[in-house]
């Protein structure tokens, strides 16, 4: 065991961002992702919870969209997000979040009223893990992921430059796991004309800033920025788990299922996928599986 060299090595976004209703959370995120999207090359999956939505926007922004159903379980997210990771896509929005927190709440008080006979600490013992396994679907992400939360809705008099009174909405706490935004890049909570604060940016350049209706050149600045690094090498296990995304997705065809066999030994394997040691191997069965059967 010994200490290297820190370097910054290229990475995927993790983008967290909360607004109250109103506050422009789905269109903002759409912008974002469109810029993000259009300097890598990538079509954007957007997973919705929020009763459609993201298709109101469909006339400005190019997507594809899965519209999840009540109840919103984490289950639902968890396999939405691995079937937009198996599709191929590298650009992901999730909209939102607070959806499937809310759903984590009800069954924890539906478990501390029924197994746990009013004991919340141990209902949360089955809830905790319900959430990391959102969290880390999330994460574990190959590919760039916006994921939006609403935030708690008040209203506040103020006045405004002529000392006329007006009521102001705002947005007072995210509707998400407290500790939320430390699994993020980057966290921009907004308010109900657009602003967006920067709560965190691991980038250092936008820090506490306030910034109105981010768009997409701001999007592509962040892929900048997480390119700016060394390259993150390719493991044989990525290889091997992109292999069995490629075989599910070709054995949903029922004419490929017969020729993938034959596909595989044409780039050069003569053992089970499970069991290829080579990582020129793998890949040479990747290249041809994706190159059509």
């Amino acid at each position: 065991m010994s200490f290297q060299k820190a370097e910054k090595k290229k990475s995927w976004l993790r983008l967290g961002i909360a607004a109250p209703s109103g506050g422009g959370k789905t269109y903002t995120s759409l912008r974002i992702a469109t810029g993000i999207a259009n300097k890598i090359g990538s079509k954007i999956a957007v997973i919705d919870s929020e009763k459609g939505s993201a298709s109101l926007y469909a006339d400005k922004f190019e997507f594809d969209v899965l519209e999840l159903d009540n109840p919103y379980t984490v289950d639902k997210y968890v396999d939405a997000i691995k079937s937009a990771e198996k599709a191929g896509y590298k650009m992901l929005l999730v909209d939102s979040m607070s959806h499937a927190w809310k759903n984590i709440l009800e069954e924890i008080e539906l478990l501390t009223k029924t197994k746990y006979k009013g004991n919340s600490y141990r209902a949360w013992s089955e809830g905790t893990p319900m959430y990391e396994s959102l969290v880390d679907a999330m994460l574990s992400f190959k590919g760039h992921i916006i994921m939006t939360s609403r935030s708690k809705t008040e209203y506040a008099q103020e006045k405004d430059q002529n000392g006329k009174t007006i009521i102001n909405k705002i947005g007072l706490g995210v509707q998400n796991r407290a500790d939320f935004e430390y699994e993020c890049t980057m966290f921009l909570e907004g308010t109900h004309d657009h602003y967006f604060t920067f709560s965190k940016d691991r980038t250092g350049k936008y820090q506490d800033q306030v910034i109105l209706k981010p768009d997409e050149k701001f999007g592509e600045a962040l892929v900048e920025w997480l390119n700016g690094g060394v390259e993150i090498k390719e493991t044989l296990q990525d290889v091997l788990g992109n292999i069995e995304n490629e075989i599910g997705r070709l054995m949903t065809d029922e004419a490929n299922k017969p020729k993938i066999g034959s596909a595989i030994k044409e780039a050069g394997c003569t053992t089970k996928i499970s069991e290829i040691k080579d990582i020129e191997i793998a890949k040479a069965v990747l290249k041809k599986l994706k190159g059509g059967i």
